[in-house]
């Protein structure tokens, strides 16, 4: 095989390697075993983020503002999440728990939506509920994190 030969195969095999990078990404660090749920990715491509869906929909954004505190709109606190669903279950759960929205949103979603003395790094809905509520069992957590869920799904479109 030539030296230039040699260098297209290579370059070829590295190009195919980086393509390859963003489809396993989504597995987390862990490969596809090691799956990671990540709040922030809509289920659809084409999904609407919260606000803009908020935006345009003043009988649902009444309906979620109604679990916030009066010092939190709705509009801000859907920021962060990148699909109604994930904000209103998340909503749902804080609600059906008598957890704080904020403290519901800084555990699930982490980073800059915490303070600097909670932050955290961001996990699902359910591990968020067995962190806020210690006391209660994992089935329990599951299923309120499953109750949260359905409330969503009956709530958005």
């Amino acid at each position: 095989m030539s030296k230039s030969t040699g260098i297209a195969v290579a370059l070829c095999v590295a190009g195919l390697w980086l393509c390859g990078q963003p489809a396993f990404a989504q597995y987390g660090p862990g490969g596809m075993g090691g799956a990671v749920h990540d709040v922030n990715r809509p289920k659809d491509p084409g999904s609407v983020p919260p606000e803009e869906m908020l935006a345009s929909n003043p009988s649902l954004a009444a309906k979620l503002q109604a679990m916030l505190p009066t010092n939190l709109t709705v509009m801000d606190a859907a920021k962060g999440y990148n699909n109604m669903h994930t904000f209103a279950a998340a909503l749902h759960a804080a609600a059906d728990l008598g957890l704080a929205f904020p403290q519901v949103k800084c555990t699930e979603l982490g980073g800059k939506y915490c303070t600097p003395e909670t932050k955290t790094k961001g996990m699902n809905l359910g591990k968020t509920i067995q962190t806020l509520k210690p006391d209660m069992s994992k089935d329990d957590a599951k299923n309120a994190g499953k109750k949260a869920d359905k409330e969503a799904k009956d709530d958005t479109p």
